[in-house]
């Protein structure tokens, strides 16, 4: 089989990668060595410059997508991708550009590589283009199935970090991921415990999840001497997240610190944010521990695979604190090295441990349930854990060993790949009849009666001819726009504000509309628009209303998904299109949601209208570190002087890709700054 796998993180990333790189890298590399050819979509970045890596005698292939060069295509004429990627980079969601590229590269694969199968992670979602534009009938003829496979949705990430849920690219990333896994082809994760949690999450009910848990990959077993196993000292390994649950480690660690004074607290891991916005966990760690006990307490920061075994090499225990977890690596890599773990019972770790056997598992996530763990695991003779090692070791073998895991892995894929993809909604036929058809158009005229005669003139070269056209406007604009009616045509009538709402109005006399599209005057519509409407909302009943990515006068604008639970008809984005059951109803509901149409279908006349809350938008770090990517050049300028000295160290260690950076800055130092909108 040829499969392809989409991962932002594949290193050399970005930012630090977590589990899901880790997994992308060893299972990838294990497929190859099977005998299987792996294509990787990762992000192409200044650290990571070559479009294209073969590995593994060119089974394993690398290819690399930029947030700041559309991938080139035949079909794209007047760089349409570009523009598409450039508002994507702009959004409230900037990791969507990433999901762009993927999808149009995604695309081109399946035509020369023969695509078997595709997988990605649920976590930012970088399948739902890929995903939208075969619904949509936008993609290849050629239609591999998609497997979504389940490792940290976004919603639980800001709900156990306790990161703000208004920062804007939270509901964003929601939905997205919300629609990628429910139009997904086949589903997979590492553990009971996501499954479990993932069905209820996303709405999946009785439907089938393939568990798998994640392969050991080369992790060695570590030799440790008497001395190591009567030490109290405990390592903490992993990004210092809340979620992690670090913080009630540390309370528990604080209290039981000053009555047994041997016990060392070793924590390795970079630094995140506390609040997803700013801040420092690792700051808000330090500043809980009382000067009495600091010296029991060893932050060192994040390092590389070899050096992070060397520091488990010394230590007795490994901790797994977290206030929710899938199958971490963490755990899997500690228990291989032959260490037992002390874990929390919130997540896949409980179907690895058996408490008092090859670890512990605390009775809660609180400070008080990790205290009365920890105090077990002191009162642990040291050839007990030498034992429990052992047997950790044994049981990570047995359940995460690299041959079986490959082989269910296999038996999966091809499983898949055997049977007809789900039935999508692109499977419905535009000549299907339907109780329901055509597009009809409400046009608000409040500001320039001048430019009506210019967007209705757009409305009538439709492709389609539209069943009905509204015209809401002001008293004193009445004359102009019934002239401007006229010149339309039969089918258009103009009503003043004080009327009934225009668009139940259009609806009493056009009981068989399927949707009803949101305009101003100044909108300008592309021919296809009407029609890619109507065949969007009947291939997509999910969706209850449809935006279309549309152009300013000063560049492109791309709207984002709302949660359907916080749009009501009265605060719709303008130049969207809602299902008709929707306006009859006066309400969204919860099984309809805000679709947004991959292409540009309007332009509106004039410069972008100034939106008073984009000064007060924040952005998760995630989605900053992916804005940013794009102005290497600002954040090393605006880099601590030793940070800088560090960057030209490494440039002068590496000379061929210090070459590269240059270059890289050079090729696009024309291109503007841009900032999130």
């Amino acid at each position: 089989m040829t499969n392809l796998v989409i991962c932002r993180e594949y290193p050399p990333a970005l930012f630090p990668p977590g589990g899901i790189g880790t997994y992308v890298v060893q299972m990838s590399k294990l497929l190859a060595e099977a005998g299987e050819t792996v294509h990787v979509i990762a992000e192409r970045w200044a650290g990571a410059y070559e479009r294209r890596t073969e590995l593994c005698d060119g089974r394993l292939v690398i290819h690399r997508v930029s947030m700041d060069e559309a991938v080139p295509s035949p079909q794209d004429s007047g760089n349409r991708n570009g523009i598409i990627l450039e508002g994507l980079a702009k959004s409230d969601c900037p990791s969507q550009a990433f999901s762009w590229q993927a999808a149009l590269l995604a695309e081109q694969l399946i035509e020369t590589e023969s695509i078997d199968l595709i997988e990605a992670q649920e976590w930012e979602a970088p399948l739902y283009y890929f995903q939208l534009r075969r619904a949509l009938g936008l993609g290849p003829k050629k239609q591999p199935p998609c497997v979504v496979h389940l490792h940290s949705p976004s919603e639980l990430i800001f709900q156990h970090n306790e990161w703000d849920q208004k920062l804007a690219d939270f509901v964003v990333l929601k939905e997205l991921e919300k629609y990628s896994v429910n139009a997904a082809d086949a589903l997979l994760c590492p553990s009971e415990y996501l499954a479990r949690g993932s069905r209820e999450l996303f709405g999946l009910g009785g439907r089938s999840i393939a568990v798998i848990p994640y392969p050991l990959g080369d992790t060695p077993v570590l030799e440790r001497s008497p001395d190591v196993w009567a030490r109290d000292t405990f390592c903490f390994a992993g990004r210092l997240e809340l979620r992690k649950g670090v913080v009630e480690w540390v309370q528990a660690a604080v209290r039981v610190a000053a009555s047994h004074p041997s016990a060392v607290f070793v924590f390795i891991g970079s630094d995140t944010s506390f609040d997803g916005a700013g801040g420092s966990v690792r700051e808000h760690l330090e500043g809980m521990i009382p000067g009495s006990v600091r010296r029991q307490f060893q932050f060192q920061g994040s390092m590389g695979h070899g050096e992070l075994l060397a520091k488990l090499s010394a230590v007795s225990v490994a901790v797994v604190p977290s206030r929710w977890e899938n199958f971490p690596y963490t755990c899997i890599e500690a228990m291989a090295s032959g260490l037992p773990v002390l874990a929390s019972p919130n997540g896949g770790m409980s179907e690895l441990i058996t408490d008092g056997q090859n670890g512990w598992l605390a009775e809660s996530t609180t400070a008080a349930g990790f205290q009365e763990a920890l105090i077990r695991v002191i009162e642990t003779p040291p050839a007990r854990k030498s034992v429990m090692g052992s047997n950790a070791e044994n049981t990570v073998r047995t359940i995460c060993g690299n041959a079986s895991i490959v082989k269910r892995h296999l038996e999966f894929r091809r499983r898949v790949a055997g049977h007809s993809r789900r039935i999508s909604a692109a499977a419905i036929s535009e000549d299907q009849p339907s109780v329901r058809r055509g597009i009809g158009y409400v046009v608000k005229c409040f500001d320039d009666p001048d430019q009506l005669g210019e967007c209705l003139a757009s409305i009538r070269q439709q492709s389609e001819t539209a069943p009905c056209v509204v015209v809401v406007t002001r008293q004193d604009y009445l004359r102009e726009c019934e002239t401007a009616a006229r010149n339309y045509g039969a089918g258009c009538e103009v009503i003043s504000a004080e009327t009934r709402p225009a668009a139940q109005l259009l609806l009493s006399s056009n009981a068989s509309l399927l949707g009803v599209a949101l305009l101003t005057e100044r909108v300008r519509l592309e021919p296809h628009c009407g029609r890619s409407w109507e065949l969007a909302l009947r291939t997509q009943t999910q969706a209850g209303i449809l935006s279309s990515w549309h152009m300013y006068q000063d560049g492109p604008h791309a709207p984002q998904a709302r949660s359907s639970a916080e749009t009501d008809l009265q605060h719709l984005v303008e130049y969207a299109v809602v299902r008709a059951e929707r306006l009859t109803s006066g309400t969204l509901g919860d099984h309809h949601s805000h679709l947004t149409y991959p292409d540009v279908l309007l332009s509106v006349v004039g410069p972008r209208p100034h939106d008073p809350a984009s000064g007060n938008r924040r952005h998760s770090t995630m989605a900053r570190a992916q804005y940013e990517a794009r102005n290497p050049m600002e954040r090393f300028m605006a880099a601590p002087f030793t940070q800088k000295v560090d960057w030209i160290r490494r440039g002068f260690k590496q000379p061929r890709r210090a070459v590269q950076w240059v270059a890289w800055q050079l090729r696009n130092a024309g291109s503007k700054a841009l900032s999130p909108q």
